[in-house]
């Protein structure tokens, strides 16, 4: 899946948190996440889509299931947004190179069944 399409969509803000978001024409049809580069070193883009209002968290685990940090615990307007993970613990110190899985829970605000998304990443140093 490319969330980011082929030009068509246009930044339009930059959170506190350091995701930003994306306005185009069409909203995503599906809840979605991805990770580009993957592998990755020394960081990656995570970009996930939202087709209606929700309750979001991306988390990051380790192959053992550990979770290693939360990137985003927030309410999100439907759309696409994306944030940056540079390999590093919700301390802030680096995490050795190995498998991670990221995790999209969106829980919609219209009561549908929350959307849970994951997905696998290699840090390689």
């Amino acid at each position: 899946m490319t969330v980011f399409g082929d030009g068509g969509i246009i930044p339009k803000q930059a959170d506190p948190d350091g995701a930003w978001a994306f306005t185009a024409g069409l909203l995503p049809e599906h809840f979605a996440i991805s990770a580009h580069p993957n592998p990755f070193n020394p960081s990656t883009n995570i970009s996930y889509a939202l087709p209606e209002r929700a309750t979001v968290t991306v988390q990051i685990f380790d192959a053992g299931g550990k979770l290693v940090t939360s990137l985003v615990q927030a309410e999100r307007e439907p759309g696409f947004y994306g944030l940056r993970w540079h390999g590093d613990n919700q301390s802030g110190a680096r995490v050795s190179s190995g498998i991670y899985f990221y995790r999209l829970i969106a829980k919609p605000f219209s009561g549908k069944e929350t959307a849970i998304k994951t997905g696998k990443l290699l840090l390689a140093k």
